[in-house]
């Protein structure tokens, strides 16, 4: 199925244009689901929970870079520094 996928990356995109309320009926299916398996989403939360901690550091920690660096190169673009830290002001800024 994962090739499937990756060979139709725009199938979904098609289906949600073409049917209006294909994308709501997804939604309804999830949601019965998730209602019908609280046990299910519980066991497992509690099993990964630590996995879920550390993929949410790597994430914020990547954020945090990627955010940096887009600040760093806003600023390298238009010749000066951009101050990033509240409080303090450049001479360059005034």
């Amino acid at each position: 199925m994962k090739n499937w996928r990756d060979e139709n990356p725009n199938y979904f995109k098609y289906k949600e244009i073409k049917d209006v309320k294909w994308k709501e009926s997804c939604r309804e299916r999830a949601r019965r689901w998730r209602q019908n398996h609280l046990d299910y989403l519980k066991l497992y939360r509690q099993e990964h929970k630590d996995d879920h901690r550390e993929y949410m550091k790597k994430y914020m920690r990547d954020y945090r870079k990627r955010k940096k660096d887009k600040i760093e190169s806003a600023a390298g673009q238009q010749g000066g520094s951009i101050n990033t830290q509240p409080g303090n002001v450049d001479s360059s800024e005034l």
